[in-house]
């Protein structure tokens, strides 16, 4: 066997193990500004957007393991990632084309540096860089198996394990059943059965059925609320026997405005029941177990990130210019944030100088990303804000300046509500804390230290 060959065997075999991983999984194609590299992304569970050196760039999140593929004309290729905050080489690989990469990293945020070039790489012909982001809080899926970090509460019932998790806005859940035939579940019954919200699935020769039901007596039966005059309001469903057990998941509104469904209350005790049968037939009685309980929707923490870790010191380049810094804001991610969100409010200041303000910011349009370097001006339009003034009697972003010898705190705080704040422009942060008085639906904090 000559080298040609090899290559071409290489190719082949590295084309099937692409295709075998990646099947029935959506892809992005990512190329370089030359064509010389492209790189397939794929299993990825979110794809957002970065502010990173002044420009903004895809991002690509990951819950798992890092996987993509890379292509090139040109013969071998530097794979290098680097962590965002810290600038540390996490993986190397040097191969050649093509290239398929499968890597566990900690969550956090890296660049990728792929690099292709012939001659051994003496000499780079081609270079592309791309952004991800590792977290260990899994995107829902509605299919029949539940992932690691995909809901945030579990409880367990004996036969009925429930999990559930929401947003503020959507419930999403899964019922794991030890049997073959359906799980149903009930949402605030008065009596034994009657007028309970119910949920009733199964796995039928592979095909998921789930019905939204209501009981309308004490013991039954449940039709469906569509024979009742309202409306099926199971948005996505999905489900999987999975050796002894039956999962089904769902998501729907907290408030479907349908009088056959009942509306869930963040922070509110829900009562429940649930029950199983061995027969896929819902008029069948639970004949396996049945029982009933409570479970307690919370809106997950959100969680606010930087390329500084929390309580830890932050970048000089984002320090006031007395300070020798750059005097632009750092990036902040927000992990968790609620589809209620109708905006965000940002408040940076320091409780070791009376909690002097470096950033006020209102009606901040609701996303996962607030760029590095906005604009000092009043009224902002990427991302859309109002910025106030600072106690430097500057607009918008003044970094940190402690005086000569001292450590300072820096609180970032970032505000969910679920309105708008109708205030003008010249708005204190006074106002701004009392317009947002109860509307406050999620709150985060990052803390950094300067110098």
């Amino acid at each position: 066997i000559n080298m040609k060959e090899v290559y071409i065997l290489k190719f082949i075999f590295a084309i099937l193990i692409v295709v075998a991983f990646f099947a029935n999984v959506e892809a992005e194609t990512y190329k370089s500004n030359d064509s010389l590299i492209t790189v397939n992304l794929t299993n990825y569970d979110e794809k957002a957007t970065t502010n990173i050196e002044g420009a903004v760039v895809d991002t690509y999140i990951y819950s798992k393991n890092v996987t993509f593929s890379v292509t090139s004309p040109l013969r071998d290729m530097h794979i290098e990632i680097f962590d965002l905050k810290s600038k540390d080489l996490v993986y190397f690989n040097f191969t050649s084309s093509p290239a398929f990469i499968n890597c566990s990293l900690p969550e956090g945020n890296y660049t990728v540096h792929v690099t292709a070039c012939n001659k051994l790489c003496t000499e780079f012909d081609s270079y592309s860089k791309f952004i991800i982001r590792v977290s260990k809080t899994s995107m829902w899926r509605g299919d029949g198996i539940v992932s690691e970090g995909e809901y945030t509460n579990n409880k367990s019932f004996g036969e009925m394990e429930i999990y559930w998790k929401t947003d503020g806005e959507f419930l999403y859940m899964a019922l794991k059943g030890k049997t073959k035939g359906w799980v149903a579940l009930g949402f605030e019954p008065t009596v034994a059965m009657k007028d309970a919200d119910m949920i009733i699935g199964w796995v039928e020769n592979g095909e998921v059925k789930v019905v939204d039901a209501f009981s309308t007596g004490t013991f039954g039966p449940h039709p469906p609320d569509t024979a009742l005059g309202g409306r099926n309001d199971l948005l996505e469903v999905g489900g999987k026997e999975d050796g002894e057990f039956t999962i089904i998941e769902f998501k729907r509104k907290l408030d479907t405005g349908d009088r056959y469904d009942k509306v869930l209350e963040i922070g509110k005790k829900i009562e429940i029941i649930w029950a199983m049968a061995n027969e896929d037939k819902f008029t069948l009685k639970h004949n396996v177990a049945r029982g009933k309980g409570e479970i307690e929707l919370r809106l997950p923490k959100l969680i606010v990130e930087s390329v500084f870790a929390n309580n830890t010191h932050i970048p000089r380049k984002y320090a006031f210019s007395f300070c020798g810094g750059q005097n632009v804001n750092p990036p902040l991610y927000l992990k968790n944030l609620s589809s209620r969100a109708k905006s965000l409010v940002i408040i940076v200041d320091d409780p070791d100088a009376n909690n002097f303000l470096h950033w006020l910011a209102w009606n901040v349009e609701p996303t996962t990303t607030i760029p590095e370097g906005i604009a000092k001006k009043r009224i902002v339009s990427n991302p859309k804000m109002i910025q106030g003034t600072n106690d430097f009697f500057g607009i918008g972003y003044d970094g940190p300046c402690p005086p000569k010898g001292e450590v300072h705190h820096y609180y970032f705080k970032v505000y969910v509500l679920d309105t708008l704040l109708d205030l003008p422009a010249t708005a204190t942060k006074k106002d701004v804390l009392n317009a947002m008085e109860g509307h406050v639906i999620q709150e985060g904090l990052l803390v950094g230290l300067f110098p």
